[in-house]
């Protein structure tokens, strides 16, 4: 077995280059194009933030390979051929060109490329926006990283929910935020600075019994956001009740609540999460009444 690196070229990207390297013969049993991966790659050249590619071939005897920037340069080559306006300028890409010795060390150095092993995950992902945030927010340090992707998944539900019910389903333009994508709740700009103290609020609930199966619920973790929004100082008792199943009377809402989500989890409804919103704010309507003509 023998892979060697034969050079590194840092090439201006033109039309023609991706032309050139879209046009390359592809590996044996290349993948085929994965409508996903072309999308985000679309994405980034429409906001601006594609960079430099990094491309690699590998010669094999007398042919050359294109072992990696399938998809990037079928999307560039897309762009030359019908909107060149719209091709990236001022960019650079990096080749990598391989020699190897036989298809054994093709199929070995394909490997190395995109690697599922050493790609960075959402957790990964969250994990950066908790130390980025964190450095002027000490109060982010130590908090549970499952935690907090349950926290900003439901807070991200939630807005999206008030824009449908603002905007009706036709009008709205967000959706969901992405897994990858809903550590940016925490920047202090968004969602009104919310992020950050209902992040570090939420890991009070870690300690309880059923803190981190309830909030892993979407539907139930955006309505934790949406009461604490409302009132964090009846939320905080309400919530602690319903995660603990702890309040004297065996039959209070907050006990009922507990045992409808219990009930509820792992069933496979089409509508499960906005029956976990109904609910979860049902029950919490009946707790806000209550309380008040019991303070009266």
């Amino acid at each position: 077995m023998s892979i060697t690196i034969a050079d590194t070229e840092l090439l201006d990207l033109t039309p023609a280059l991706a032309r050139k390297f879209h046009g390359m013969r592809a590996m044996p049993g290349e993948r085929v194009l994965q409508p996903k991966r072309t999308n985000w790659i679309r994405t980034l050249l429409a906001r601006g933030a594609f960079y430099a590619p990094r491309w690699a071939t590998a010669k094999h005897g007398r042919t050359e390979f294109r072992v990696d920037g399938q998809h990037t340069s079928h999307v560039l080559t897309e762009l030359a051929n019908t909107d060149q306006r719209s091709f990236p300028k001022g960019l650079l890409a990096i080749v990598d060109r391989f020699k190897v010795d036989s298809l054994e060390d093709l199929a070995e150095l394909y490997d190395y490329f995109n690697n599922p092993v050493s790609g960075r995950s959402s957790k990964d992902k969250l994990t950066f926006f908790l130390g980025y945030f964190g450095q002027e927010h000490p109060e982010l340090e130590g908090c549970d990283i499952a935690l907090t992707g349950y926290a900003l998944t439901g807070m991200s539900v939630a807005i999206m929910e008030r824009e449908r019910a603002t905007k009706g389903r036709e009008g709205a333009t967000g959706g969901k935020l992405s897994a990858r994508d809903r550590g940016h709740l925490l920047d202090p700009h968004a969602a009104d600075g919310t992020g950050i103290p209902f992040v570090v609020w939420c890991q009070k609930l870690k300690g309880t019994p059923n803190g981190g199966k309830f909030l892993r619920i979407p539907g139930l973790a955006s309505q934790v956001y949406e009461q604490w929004c409302e009132n964090k100082k009846s939320a905080t008792t309400f919530w602690q009740h319903v995660m603990r199943e702890d309040h004297p009377d065996p039959d209070h809402e907050t006990r009922e609540l507990a045992r409808k989500v219990h009930e509820w989890s792992g069933t496979k409804h089409a509508k499960q999460m906005h029956r976990f919103i109904k609910a979860a704010s049902r029950t919490w309507k009946i707790y806000r009444k209550s309380s008040r003509l019991t303070a009266a």
